[in-house]
Parts: C-alpha cells; structure tokens; sequence
C-alpha cells in the first residue's frame, strides 16, 4: 500500500486530536491485513503474571511509599473483563501513556487481551484486534519487553486474529474467564489454538490460567514449551485449595 509511510502517524496542523492513537504504530511494518507487525522481545519466560489493576494497585503503594525507582518482578497482563483495563479515561487505550509508565518498572507486558465475543459485530471484533496489535506495538518500540497475545473466536476470525503475530517465536494466551470448564464451549478453543499452532509454529506458549486442559497436553507433546502461570481467579482458587481455572 503505498500510503504505508507512516506520514500518516504525524499531525498535519497544530489541534488536531490523535483520536486513533496513531503515534502507537509510528516506525511499523504492515501486515497484509494493516495491521502493526509484532514481535515477542521478552528475553525469558514471565517471572509471574500480575494483573493490570493489580498492578496499579502495587505502583501507588510504591510511589506513596516514596519508592519511585522500584523494579518488580512480574509481566503485567489484561486477561481481565474489559473494564478493568478499557475504561473511557483510565484504560490502557486512551490512556496508554500512563500504561507504558506503569509497566516500565515490571518484567513487561503479555495478555494485551481486547475481547472479540461471538456476538460482536465482525468490524468490532478487528477493531479490538488492531488496538491489541498496537498497544503491544508501542510498548514494544518504547523497550518494554512484549510477549504478544493470540486472541481468536470461531473459524471465520483466524485470519486477521492470526495476521500480524510473529512466527516460531513464544507467545501468550490467557484461559482466564474463558469457561473452558465447560465442555461444549472447548471446540472453538481447541481449534483455534491447533491453527494458531500450525499457522505461527511458536516454541513456547506462556498462558496464564489453567493449562491442564486436553489440548495443552496435546500441543505441548508436539514439542512446544507451556509455561502456565496464575490469574487472578487461579490465584484465589490456589489459596483456597480448589483447582486452576
């Protein structure tokens, strides 16, 4: 695409609003979809996850104690019902300058994880991709190290869910909230992650939740690393001595 020079991403007058958060994707390579190409720059697997709000919570205990060059070991996720990281002011899309802020004194970031629900409208659910590919973008070009996040839904998705994510490199999946405690809801699951597999061929696959789901152990037989790390819920549950989720 010819435009693809990325002048786009530079205000033509003084005023004008960044109402697409353009600057996120300025120096990006397109994917045959036009969406940012990313890229899995984490060094090494995720110490432990920790949650976005969580993670705000932590900054402020360390900014009001005083602690302003403090270092966590964490990887922050958004395997979280959209509120608590997509609000209208303090998300991490209208908002992603304080996000970047926030991350930059943890591990970095993974799970950047915008819902695509089966009920959305097919140019909501690209919208939600584009922002995802973005935002780990962004993150990416500001030294936070990213571990991408694969997101699907059924068959028809596959393409522009898949289209910008790196090949052979790890990636993350989160099984938080998925209900994939329920059987009948396991199909479009499994097939998305075997194609996820087969298209991108990552060597390792970082997921927070449980990961004692069937296709884990399938895919992990394959030869490819599952790094399972804990969610919020799989926290609770832990502590309380009931199972993952």
């Amino acid at each position: 695409m010819e435009y693809r020079n990325n002048s786009w991403c530079e205000a033509p007058r003084s005023g004008i609003r960044d109402l697409w958060n353009a600057e996120l994707c300025q120096g990006a390579e397109w994917s045959k979809l036009d969406y940012p190409k990313v890229r899995t720059t984490a060094l090494r697997p995720p110490t432990r996850a920790i949650s976005w709000h969580k993670a705000i919570t932590l900054h402020n205990k360390m900014i009001a104690a005083g602690e302003s060059n403090y270092q966590i070991k964490a990887t922050i996720h958004c395997y979280s019902d959209d509120p608590t990281f997509d609000g209208e002011r303090q998300g991490i899309w209208s908002n992603w300058k304080r996000f970047y802020d926030i991350a930059s004194p943890f591990e970095g970031v993974m799970g950047v994880d915008f819902s695509i629900n089966t009920d959305f409208p097919d140019p909501v659910k690209r919208n939600q991709i584009y922002k995802m590919r973005a935002i780990e973008y962004g993150a990416i070009s500001r030294g936070i190290e990213t571990t991408p996040n694969a997101r699907w839904g059924t068959r028809e998705t596959w393409d522009y869910c898949f289209d910008a994510l790196p090949e052979e490199e790890p990636l993350s999946v989160g099984v938080v909230g998925s209900g994939l405690k329920k059987i009948e809801n396991r199909p479009v699951f499994d097939a998305g992650l075997r194609e996820l597999v087969r298209r991108k061929r990552p060597p390792a696959l970082v997921v927070v939740g449980s990961a004692e789901y069937p296709v884990f152990h399938e895919i992990e037989a394959t030869g490819i690393r599952i790094y399972q790390l804990d969610g919020d819920t799989s926290s609770y549950f832990k502590e309380k001595g009931g199972r993952h989720v």
